[in-house]
């Protein structure tokens, strides 16, 4: 998985056009969309537990 965004990629290709066509397709398609939401780990970690119980409301 790569961290770079949809717009670093384009960016980039402009920047550099001597490359071949499939690379920059390979690397485009790997890239993360721009307007994607970051979920911090800690979060994440507790979302698939609780989704393994069949609950997203963790017990009190």
């Amino acid at each position: 998985m790569s961290n770079e965004t949809k717009q670093d990629v384009f960016n980039a290709l402009m920047a550099d056009m001597s490359h071949g066509s499939e690379q920059w397709r390979a690397r485009y398609d790997a890239a993360f969309p721009d307007n994607l939401p970051v979920i911090p780990k800690a979060v994440g970690d507790v979302i698939v537990k609780l989704k393994h119980k069949n609950s997203l409301y963790p017990e009190r």
